[in-house]
């Protein structure tokens, strides 16, 4: 995104004949490409994953937070230069919201350290600073006029931002992804103890505890979604903005609106299963393979899938909302499910877990 809105608005001043502005613009980020790289190459501190080293070993500085906070912090300045100060907030604003968001992602991807990022948005900060006293005090031009610029960096990055997403995200999804640890165990172990060992509840974000991994299920996906299709589960329609407005129209049945996410360590549902009951009721069945079960006398080896089933009401927000909660009761969706899949080409057996029933399916 840096270099399409570097070479755009290098486009619109050479255009505009504004040959001292586009000579800062153009010393702006070059210089700033060249310090990064020279303090990379000079002080060669590793990255915090190796996982970065193929694209670019060092971590120091952060390239993308540096860059961001020259190009659109300087952009900002060019705009902004000589207009009242309710307009210099107004272009300010986006530009540091952009900056920042850019250096917490290369901190959050585990691209740089902390203090990467820091001292990069201090460098970017120091060197635009030296910049725009130095443009205020020697360049004579009249100020630039914002929109038709602004028109033109954001349409360059609406764009090539579309562009990128379309052909990259994917590849990046993948790329950027938590690796998922998944362990390895023999069918035997597994119904003996090992069933005890894997994860209890699934967690939230900050740590707690939330429903109880009620279902541990050892077979391949396909198996799971062929023995549910049978026992009357449907996979939920995938999320789009149209399935999206229906929780604005109160009136919608329940079993039309779409199936809330739920994470476990960040990760979603690998599969999800919804069943109706009535027009107000429905169970929601969600699984996360969390390892593999291997034979003894053969290589090949079949997903283990812990997950849980929740009933969901329907209700309203303020008249206005459709809204579908979770209900607290827990033994009923098990005892539901359990009788749903009960015959269908499995085999099932229930064990307790601190008081907290567990259904092992295979």
């Amino acid at each position: 995104m840096v270099i399409p809105v570097i070479v755009a608005a290098a486009l619109w001043l050479a255009i505009v004949r504004r040959w001292q502005t586009l000579a800062y613009w153009i010393a702006a980020v070059v210089f700033a490409a060249f310090l990064v790289v020279v303090l990379k190459y000079g002080l060669e501190r590793a990255r915090p994953h190796t996982l970065y080293e193929l694209v670019d070993p060092y971590s120091f500085p952060s390239g993308h937070a540096a860059m961001s906070i020259v190009v659109y912090g300087f952009l900002a300045f060019l705009l902004a230069h000589g207009k009242p100060g309710w307009q210099k907030v107004a272009l300010a604003l986006p530009a540091a919201s952009v900056a920042v968001l850019i250096a917490f992602s290369r901190v959050y991807l585990g691209a740089h350290w902390f203090s990467d990022v820091v001292a990069s948005i201090g460098l970017g900060l120091a060197w635009i600073g030296l910049l725009c006293i130095a443009y205020i005090n020697h360049v004579r031009e009249p100020p630039q006029r914002a929109l038709p610029m602004l028109i033109v960096v954001f349409a360059t990055m609406t764009f090539f931002g579309a562009a990128y997403g379309h052909r990259y995200h994917d590849r990046d999804l993948a790329r950027y992804a938590k690796p998922v640890m998944l362990r390895t165990i023999t069918f035997d172990s597994w119904k003996a103890s090992e069933w005890q060992t894997l994860p209890a509840a699934r967690s939230e974000v900050r740590g707690q505890r939330e429903e109880p991994f009620a279902i541990q299920w050892a077979a391949t996906a396909d198996n799971i979604a062929r023995v549910m299709g049978a026992s009357g589960w449907d996979v939920p329609p995938a999320w789009k903005s149209s399935a999206a407005l229906l929780w604005f129209a109160p009136a919608t049945p329940l079993a039309e609106l779409p199936v809330l996410p739920k994470f476990h360590q960040g990760q979603p549902p690998a599969l999800t299963f919804v069943r109706a009951i009535d027009s107000h009721h429905r169970l929601v069945a969600r699984f996360w393979q969390a390892g593999e079960i291997r034979g003894t006398a053969s290589p090949t080896s079949t997903p283990l899938w812990i997950g849980f089933v929740t009933a969901e009401r329907a209700g309203t927000e303020f008249g206005l909302v459709a809204t579908a909660r979770t209900t607290a009761d827990a033994v009923m969706p098990l005892h539901a499910f359990e009788e749903a899949i009960r015959g269908a080409h499995t085999t099932s057996r229930q064990q307790m877990r601190n008081g907290t029933p567990v259904l092992m399916v295979w």
